[in-house]
């Protein structure tokens, strides 16, 4: 699975990138590549079982407090 994985992504990579490169689409590229890197990252780790963190819990962590400052303000 994990070469299906690998293969699919250097697929993406080798339409994409020379694209980006031959347009000289800097910024476009950048933004791919740190999205890709994190696809990568997260797909890897749930193929090698790694503990991941939980994309709800950053949402909570990040929207409690946000939450219960709009409450003290509206009453």
């Amino acid at each position: 699975m994990i070469i299906a994985v690998s293969l699919a992504y250097l697929g993406i990579i080798f339409i994409q990138v020379p694209y980006m490169v031959k347009n000289a689409l800097w910024p476009e590229l950048a933004a791919f590549s740190f999205l890709l890197v994190l696809a990568m990252v997260y797909s890897f780790g749930l193929l090698l079982n790694w503990q991941l963190p939980n994309l709800i819990d950053g949402l909570k962590l990040l929207f409690i407090p946000v939450t219960q400052f709009m409450e003290q303000m509206l009453g």
